[in-house]
């Protein structure tokens, strides 16, 4: 095998001697050696003929420099940069894009030749840039060459509509949708209106993607569908013959898919995914087969077609094992949909089995942790929102056990990762949320607090322990902040503290905007780099985790300078601080109670507090204790009064009794001497309910001119705050 390298490495050598010697016998042919050699380079390049491209490449720029042709030597470099960014070789290849460049000022006189050159060359730097993770250079760099193509006097329309697109992109890697939308636009206006196919459909596709991540898939589906159309009529066969033609169509088919699924319509959900699965097939890519695998299975089981979607779902864990062959997020994805699906199913142990296995693949390797396995650090995780729905699985686990089995042992394993999910929903809204985060927090977040406070009022119930009480208290306390998505509370941080008053605190804010929102990105970047072996993978993680270091670092200044110079600001926009049990128990004084109510499924849970006790009670609240609630909220707000007063009146008088019953009736009735002031926190539909209005009695007799003066109303009792 050695001596087979040392001849070829001695042929190509010999080769190039000759090559050399030719040039200088034969100088006054020199560019037309060099095309032949150019074009031996290329057909090297489609035989996948690593060294004699480079070889032939670099023999033919010697002609094309002792000619002084540089536009052939433009071609080269062009061409090598391009070569070395397909071999993940991103350093070397911005060295030639560099070449470009310095060549095209110094050398290219021709002005027309000189504007598209450097439009050409600031295109590919920002293409490299973009594939390295360095946004803000390539959003530099495509308006560099926008620039430089706008001041041709010939229209080079097809680089300015791909510079633009490519500009997009950019913008929406940063989380900039709205920039990102404007320079789609620009990009479409430069396609011909009967050409352009591939591009036109690449540019729906790409503002569908957009308006999916803002969750507004009725707005994303007309474009994926125009897109995905366009594929398939492939009018005069112009796309087909692309050699991303096959890709493209099937992103395409696998985003109407997902867009149909967020909408719950299943059938067309199907009929696309099936289609990219379909098409997937034959090219034998164990990761894109995963992935399609995977959201077909979660389709299935969104039906309830449990069978069918495990079975898919134990596909897609196959492929993706046997494309990463080690631990890797990719796979805990695949276990987490597993175990999410087993769990349906009160498959208990099935269920636990792959959500532990979706815990250990999301872990990193620089992971430590715990006695219990959690990790120490929030960042030592790959994907934040993948761990949450890991730890809100075992969170929900734990809660069937224990509602099956009646031990509570499974309530503190629940509350544990009910705890860590707590964790990561602050860190990440703390830090700038992309637009899927966002909505996942907006859906979730009050179910998994929800199902928190279940487990620990539950446990309470269930053992005594008092601080399983303060464990609810805590829950509640944090999911009331925690309902302030992390846009609202940046909206009041900044309306309720002198911040905006001040030059420095405008400037503090813009940057603290841009470095929140560029960290998102590059930590995204770096997720999806650590989840994808391809050429260049280390180089790029490289860079990314050097930036991400450094724009941690300067966040940090920045929210110390804030916490230092604007102090309310930075307490109503960062602090996770709640309060506790035992403060608010400190507060309370004499005659006072505060009642906090909670919904969970068929219960309503009512945690009460004194200046000298506390205690819960467990209230049964199906169908028909809520058509009551409901019932007395209608009545309360008048809705049918004008109808028919007497009718309106009693059913008022009934509503609001039996409300009171179900709500207070017990909770007072130990305490009712001894209580003045009634503090009500309510939850869901009891929000609407005027509490004062409840009737604690009811009148013997009906009041002959319905009037509600002599009722008993509970205000007339207790104050109500």
């Amino acid at each position: 095998m050695l001596f087979h390298h040392l001849n070829r490495s001695l042929l190509l050598l010999f080769l190039l001697i000759g090559q050399v010697s030719l040039l200088f016998s034969q100088s006054a042919n020199a560019t037309e050696q060099g095309d032949q050699y150019y074009l031996q380079a290329k057909l090297a390049f489609r035989n996948r003929q690593v060294d004699s491209f480079i070889l032939y490449m670099d023999v033919a720029l010697q002609y094309y420099r002792k000619d002084e042709n540089w536009n052939q030597v433009f071609s080269c470099y062009q061409g090598l940069s391009n070569f070395y960014r397909r071999q993940g070789d991103f350093a070397r290849s911005l060295i030639y894009a560099d070449s470009l460049i310095m060549l095209t000022r110094g050398k290219i006189e021709d002005e027309e030749d000189r504007y598209d050159g450097l439009g050409h060359a600031y295109l590919l730097k920002g293409v490299l840039n973009n594939e390295l993770g360095y946004l803000e250079e390539a959003i530099a760099n495509y308006r560099r060459a926008i620039v430089e193509k706008e001041k041709m006097e010939k229209v080079d329309s097809q680089a300015l509509a791909k510079s633009w697109n490519n500009l997009a992109i950019a913008h929406s890697d940063l989380g900039d949708y709205e920039q990102a939308l404007k320079c789609y636009q620009r990009a479409f206006a430069f396609l011909p209106i009967d050409g352009g196919w591939e591009g036109k459909a690449t540019i729906w596709n790409n503002i569908g993607h957009i308006y999916f991540l803002l969750d507004q898939p009725d707005s994303a589906i007309p474009y994926f569908l125009r897109a995905y159309r366009l594929f398939q009529t492939d009018p005069e066969g112009a796309i087909s013959s692309s050699l991303q033609y096959a890709g493209n169509y099937i992103n395409f088919c696998n985003n109407l898919g997902k867009a149909y699924l967020k909408r719950k319509q299943y059938d067309s959900s199907y009929l696309y995914l099936a289609e990219a699965l379909r098409l997937e097939q034959p090219s034998q890519n164990d990761d894109k087969l995963s992935l399609s695998y995977q959201l077909l299975g979660k389709l299935r089981v969104d039906q309830g077609l449990y069978q069918e979607g495990l079975d898919l779902l134990n596909k897609s864990l196959l492929k993706a094992v046997a494309f990463y062959q080690s631990p890797h997020p990719r796979i805990g994805v695949c276990h987490l949909e597993i175990g999410r699906a087993h769990l349906e199913r009160a498959q208990w142990e099935k269920a636990r089995t792959h959500l532990t296995q979706a815990w250990e693949n999301l872990l990193k390797n620089s992971a430590q942790v715990d006695s219990l396995g959690f990790p120490d650090l929030i960042d030592h995780v790959f994907s934040k929102i993948d761990m949450l729905k890991v730890a809100h699985a075992f969170g929900e686990l734990g809660l069937q056990q224990y509602h099956g089995t009646g031990k509570d042992h499974f309530l503190r394993e629940a509350l544990r990762y009910f705890h860590f999910a707590d964790d990561l929903i602050v860190s990440m809204r703390q830090s700038y949320l992309g637009e899927e985060s966002k909505h996942y927090l907006a859906e979730r977040s009050d179910r998994i607090y929800g199902e928190a406070i279940e487990a620990a009022l539950a446990y309470y119930r269930s053992s005594g322990d008092r601080a399983a009480l303060a464990e609810a208290f805590f829950f509640m306390e944090r999911n009331r902040a925690s309902s302030l998505m992390e846009s609202r509370m940046d909206k009041e941080a900044r309306m309720f503290s002198n911040i905006r008053a001040s030059e420095k605190g405008q400037l503090l804010l813009s940057e603290e905007s841009r470095l929140k929102r560029e960290l998102a990105a590059y930590r995204r970047l770096l997720f999806e780099s650590e989840s994808k072996p391809d050429a260049g993978r280390s180089q790029r993680i490289s860079h990314l985790q050097g930036q991400i270091f450094e724009k941690d670092r300067r966040f940090d200044e920045i929210r110390t300078e804030l916490e230092k110079s604007f102090p309310d600001y930075y307490q109503l926009k960062y602090s996770s601080q709640v309060v506790t049990l035992e403060e608010v128990r400190q507060r309370l004084g004499d005659g006072q109670l505060l009642l906090e109510y909670h919904f969970a499924p068929q219960r309503l849970w009512a945690l009460a507090l004194t200046a000298d006790a506390e205690w819960v009670e467990e209230i049964p609240m199906g169908g028909p204790e809520k058509e009551t609630i409901r019932e007395f909220i209608e009545e309360a707000h008048g809705s049918s009064f004008d109808l028919d007063p007497f009718l309106s009146f009693e059913q008022f008088v009934s509503s609001a009794s039996k409300t009171y019953d179900l709500l207070l009736r017990k909770i007072l009735a130990e305490r009712a001497d001894k209580t003045e002031q009634i503090l009500i926190v309510p939850d869901g539909m009891l929000h609407f309910l005027p509490f004062a209005a409840l009737l604690t009695d009811r009148p013997s007799d009906s009041v002959p001119d319905y009037s509600a003066r002599h009722l008993a109303y509970l205000v007339e009792s207790y104050e109500i705050g």
